[in-house]
């Protein structure tokens, strides 16, 4: 299938938005991602209606929300300065937004007496811009 247009658009804000045009269509983006610190992270697309989506992470699926179920989401280990290819496919249109919450860190051992506990916000990615097609 030929895409009925593509443009580039950064991905990891809220106010950002994703394209569209006029009738029904489908929006695909495909970007690399890298992060600042390995670890195990969970990947999770859009928000509000864009965040009906499924996220494949080289080639594996690693988060899907479809309309009127709950998210799935499969965390996945990525280290730092390496580049992953991502494909977001949005079921609904709105925000571009794109993040990562990292579950683990292996940026260095926590000593047993710390009372540091590893990071569980949302991280943004280093590089997120994707190239998108409405098909």
């Amino acid at each position: 299938m030929k895409p009925a247009k593509k443009t580039t658009v950064a991905l990891g804000t809220v106010k950002a938005r994703l394209p569209s045009i006029e009738g029904p269509h489908t929006v695909v983006a495909t970007a690399f991602i890298d992060v600042p610190m390995s670890g195990t992270h969970e990947i999770h697309a859009g928000y509000d209606e864009s965040s009906h989506a499924v996220v494949s992470l080289a080639g594996q699926e690693v988060y899907r929300k479809e309309p009127g179920k709950e998210v799935v989401v499969t965390p996945v280990p990525l280290r730092a300065g390496k580049r992953y290819p991502v494909t977001i496919t949005y079921m609904r249109g709105g925000s571009a937004a794109f993040w990562l919450k990292q579950l683990t860190s292996r940026a260095r051992a926590i000593s047993p007496r710390s009372s540091r506990k590893a990071s569980t916000h949302g991280l943004p990615t280093k590089r997120a811009s994707g190239r998108f097609a409405m098909m």
